[in-house]
This record gives structure tokens, C-alpha cells and sequence, in this order.
């Protein structure tokens, strides 16, 4: 039997709030139950990865700066916080 090695997870309705097109980084919030849910997988050795889709970029609405300003957290902790276990 194969076991599963890695988990990809998407960022925005998964693993944080959904709100789309933003680039404040004070709109950021866990998903419910998010982080205990990496933690049960990586307790059973299961490696995690975040995707990310964000459709504002292509169409202008966001630059590649604000999506990093959002991920680094501005003057909040960093969005990896969140999902570190």
C-alpha cells in the first residue's frame, strides 16, 4: 500500500479566511480548525506544502508587492505563522 507522503494545501479558503483581491495584511485570519489539521498530518509524517492561485495579479487589481507585503505580514506576524506547527 502507498502512503501518502505530501499534502498541497491552497492558501485562501483553506488554510486563511477567504477575501478575495486584498492586499492588507490585517484582513488575514486562520481558517478554522486549519492549523490543528496541519499539525495531525505532520504528526503522521506527512509533508505540507501552500498553493496559491490569485487571479488579482493577472488582472491587475494586485501587484507581486502586495502579495508579499500581505504574506510577510506588514506590521503583523508573518502569514506562515499561522499554519507553523
Amino acid at each position: 500500500m502507498n502512503r501518502v507522503r505530501v499534502v498541497l494545501l491552497d492558501r485562501d479558503g483553506v488554510l486563511v479566511e477567504d477575501v478575495p483581491h486584498h492586499a492588507d495584511p490585517g484582513l488575514v485570519r486562520p481558517a478554522p480548525h486549519a492549523r490543528e489539521a496541519l499539525g495531525l498530518l505532520r504528526a503522521r509524517g506527512v509533508h505540507t506544502g501552500v498553493l496559491t492561485h490569485q487571479p488579482g495579479v493577472a488582472r491587475g487589481l494586485l501587484t507581486q508587492a502586495d502579495l508579499r507585503r500581505v504574506d510577510e505580514g506588514g506590521d503583523r506576524q508573518p502569514m506562515s505563522v499561522f499554519w507553523r506547527v
